[in-house]
């Protein structure tokens, strides 16, 4: 018998969904985490309790689809559309904080998200690296992916350690990095320091090498934002990038090999 989501988090997700996310975007939530077809014509509220009453009755795994929902709802910021030192802004971290603890304590509750697939060896490396030099921020994100059972989820969680990581290294060398820095922002400052642009070396072969560190940061980065996260995704975007579990690795283990080498360069400034 399949495992139905429990009453009570269908309730209370009805309550506190509508509160962070449009109704396109709860929409494009429910089609990325795999939900059932449900008719999209309804309130917010009546769009996540019809989704998740479909999700019940007609997906052969509705925790999956769940789990995919909470990480979403969990991984999710403040509107960058306000101003951080706004009141407005300042209300919304609030109540986005309180509910992401509702949720937590809804995970710990009904043993939510407590699966974790295999992790290569790779990533394996990189959390003693972490452990060994006291990056919690860093590990966190590291301890969420699951490859196998969230392959998408599992890309927003190995770029998110990529950018931290990246923010790491220029705060170790007093480097300024804002908080709205993209990826690809925060890499061009990282390899500025470590001296990792094509320009710094002589060889060619090591000319092509970190051209091509710039092209696998950018690629990261945009699949994360178009491939592995729910807000505004049109269906175009979801139909357009399917991803498996075989891109998940390969885009984890490019992440956290760059994650590796920039963990190894912090008592150095030379490429």
């Amino acid at each position: 018998m399949k495992n139905e989501i429990p009453s009570k988090i269908i309730s209370i997700l009805s309550r506190t969904l509508p509160t962070h996310y449009t109704a396109a975007e709860i929409d494009a939530l429910f089609l990325y985490a795999e939900a059932p077809d449900y008719p999209l014509d309804e309130t917010k509220q009546k769009k996540v309790l019809g989704w998740l009453r479909a999700t019940n009755k007609k997906s052969s795994d509705p925790i999956k689809t769940l789990n995919t929902i909470l990480e979403d709802f969990l991984a999710m910021e403040p509107s960058a559309y306000w101003d951080t030192d706004s009141g407005a802004y300042q209300k919304q971290t609030q109540v986005l904080e309180q509910d992401k603890k509702i949720v937590e304590d809804l995970i710990n509750e009904f043993g939510l998200n407590s699966s974790r697939s295999e992790q290569s060896n790779v990533t394996k490396s990189l959390k003693e690296k972490i452990r060994e030099q006291g990056h919690s921020a860093i590990e966190i994100e590291i301890d969420r992916i699951e490859v196998k059972t969230d392959p998408k989820a599992a890309i927003l969680f190995a770029v998110n350690a990529l950018e931290a990581t990246n923010q790491l290294y220029l705060e170790a060398f007093n480097e300024p990095a804002s908080e709205r820095d993209t990826l690809q922002i925060l890499w061009k400052k990282a390899a500025a320091v470590i001296k990792l642009y094509p320009k710094d070396y002589d060889d060619e072969n090591l000319r092509q090498l970190a051209s091509s560190l710039f092209g696998i940061v950018n690629s990261l980065g945009q699949i994360r934002n178009k491939a592995s996260a729910a807000h505004g995704r049109t269906n175009a975007n979801l139909k357009t990038y399917k991803i498996m579990p075989r891109h998940a690795s390969l885009c984890v283990n490019a992440s956290h090999t760059i994650c590796t080498y920039l963990l190894d360069s912090l008592n150095t400034t030379t490429g």
